[in-house]
């Protein structure tokens, strides 16, 4: 019997993807299953039809390629993972006519599947068809999965598509730095696996993990250069992966202010918080704005993620009365502190537009506040069960809808009703679908986030509800 065993256990965090990916979906990955109508992929796919006949692979197969320029690199990438896995040499050609023990890639503008769906048929030859090359290389994910448990396989055909647009993982660079090396391993094995969003958490209280021209003296020792974050980025292109970096603010900036102690917020008595950024200081403003423009340059994807979670809990506002001051001056005696951090978190949205990017942050400060309201524009990610001092409450199951779906859709979480994010001004959220532990506890030390997302309105669908309780979905239509 050959189990599906995708190269090597990274630490625990390929085993953290897949069983997360194996909750979700079900499968029992051996090959003898497709003798019963199965496929033993992770995720299972769509669409299977089993027919007589099997195909085997030749010690030195071609990998033929025609209809669209891109197709070379996904050639060339499944060749090289062909080589790593099981230890197959390929062979490259351009073509239109595949031979016997060829694996054959084509656009078919034709095809009647999404942007991501794709035709995988087995017969003397292995045929990936897809309207756009990034469905052909979610193909070749599939065929390296069963050519990974053997290298005879069951002839029939795949039809596959996958039922959310963002598939994803969070590594905390900040609080535990993370080689570049390391860091496209995590690439290729969240691609194996069909996810294709890479979030990177780059700043926390424990350091700031990526070089900084601007502001050298915030950098940690350990860090990620430009040109490491270039290599990461080109390696994730080619694995259809998107990188998503996070440099968090206003809290979590114990390393950035350590150096700059007369930025950090003061309470009544003058006290420092040394990880906080003083959201009313126009010298922090401008610390801040000098490391996004630097920054947000440097990543060429559509969105830019400012964290904004855990500045303070609610009641240790009035520790601060600079806060309300600030706020009372902009929105006038209605307001209160926590209207100056929204204002701050509309400011780094406003900013990050200026470089045509989309702004992320995380649930936790969005409540609160009684004249300022985050820009509908932000996308909002929920992290956390509800809390009563700061967080908003996450939407509820039975508001949890999609435009493009019908009725309520249940999750084990969170367990009680709350408030859709419509209600806090925003038009689009991200909630987790998946936790995993693998590390030690907290919200994000050692964790992989593993989430679903729908956007613009279409809020999360968690599929069925997951029997065990680690999982908050699991599959049902994908």
């Amino acid at each position: 019997m050959f189990r599906l065993v995708p190269r090597q256990n990274r630490g625990g965090l390929l085993f953290a993807i897949a069983a997360a990916a194996m909750s979700i979906f079900s499968t029992e990955p051996t090959i003898e299953a497709a003798n019963i109508g199965v496929l033993p992929t992770i995720p299972a796919v769509r669409e299977w039809i089993p027919s007589r006949g099997v195909f085997d692979l030749p010690p030195h197969p071609r990998v033929v390629f025609w209809g669209a320029p891109a197709l070379r690199d996904v050639a060339e990438v499944l060749a090289d993972d062909l080589r790593e896995l099981a230890g197959i040499r390929a062979d490259l050609v351009a073509g239109p006519r595949p031979g016997p023990g060829d694996v054959f890639l084509a656009v078919d503008p034709h095809l009647n599947l999404g942007s991501e769906a794709y035709q995988l048929e087995i017969g003397s030859y292995v045929r990936i068809t897809a309207r756009a090359e990034r469905g052909i290389f979610y193909g070749t994910r599939t065929l390296l999965q069963l050519l990974h448990q053997s290298r005879q396989l069951p002839a029939g055909r795949v039809r596959d598509w996958p039922r959310y647009p963002e598939r994803g993982l969070m590594l905390d660079v900040a609080r535990k730095f993370i080689s570049p090396g390391s860091i496209k391993d995590v690439v290729r094995e969240l691609a194996y696996f069909k996810l294709n969003y890479l979030h990177l958490r780059l700043s926390d209280n424990e350091g700031f993990r990526i070089e900084s021209n601007s502001h050298p003296e915030i950098v940690s020792e350990q860090h990620l250069t430009k040109d490491e974050v270039r290599g990461i980025i080109e390696f994730a292109n080619r694995y259809h992966v998107i990188v998503v970096p996070e440099i968090d603010m206003p809290g979590h900036m114990g390393a950035a202010l350590a150096p700059h102690p007369e930025l950090q917020l003061r309470n009544a008595l003058g006290q420092p918080a040394q990880d906080k950024l003083d959201v009313t200081n126009p010298a922090a403003l401008r610390f801040a704005h000098e490391i996004l423009d630097e920054l947000i340059a440097l990543f060429p994807g559509p969105y830019w993620h400012a964290g904004a979670d855990e500045y303070m809990p609610l009641a240790e506002y009035p520790l601060y009365p600079s806060l309300r001051e600030y706020a009372q001056a902009k929105y006038g005696p209605v307001s209160d502190p926590k209207d100056a951090v929204l204002d701050f978190i509309n400011w780094v949205d406003q900013v990050v537009r200026t470089h045509g990017k989309t702004l992320r942050v995380w649930n936790d400060e969005l409540g609160g506040g009684r004249a300022a309201r985050p820009n509908p524009s932000i996308i909002v990610e929920w992290w956390t069960n509800f809390s009563p001092l700061s967080d908003p409450a996450p939407p509820g199951p039975r508001k949890l809808r999609c435009q493009e779906r019908r009725g309520p859709l249940a999750g084990n979480r969170p367990q009680t009703p709350g408030h859709c994010p419509e209600d806090l001004g925003v038009t689009s959220a991200v909630l987790p679908g998946v936790h995993e532990q693998i590390g030690k506890s907290g919200p994000r030390a050692g964790r992989a986030h593993i989430w679903e997302a729908c956007h613009r309105g279409c809020l999360a669908s968690w599929g069925r509800q997951a029997e065990d309780s680690r999982a908050a979905v699991t599959t049902g239509d994908r």
